[in-house]
């Protein structure tokens, strides 16, 4: 199964992600991550570096229930994008 089925995604927008810059959403990317069935330091090989606050806030998300991250996932959006 192709990634795009795995993570209930377009076949149009994984080739946006993969190949032009696009933002993206923590919800999109959660679903990339369960896709490929990878942990989050090993989505973002920590190698390169995550500040830790924020590799510290990944993992606490990945903790929640699908839904709880989900509505957790909106609230952090807007609460990002008012701040900008």
């Amino acid at each position: 199964m192709e990634l795009e089925e795995k993570a209930g995604l377009g076949f149009n927008y994984i080739y946006k992600l993969e190949n032009k810059p696009s933002n993206i959403t923590l919800s999109t990317l959660y679903k990339i991550i369960e896709a490929l069935e990878v942990d989050i330091p090993t989505f973002f090989d920590m190698k390169q570096g995550i500040d830790e606050d924020t590799e510290d806030l990944l993992l606490l998300l990945a903790e929640l229930p699908k839904q709880k991250r989900h509505e957790f996932t909106k609230a952090l959006s807007i609460l990002i994008k008012s701040l900008k």
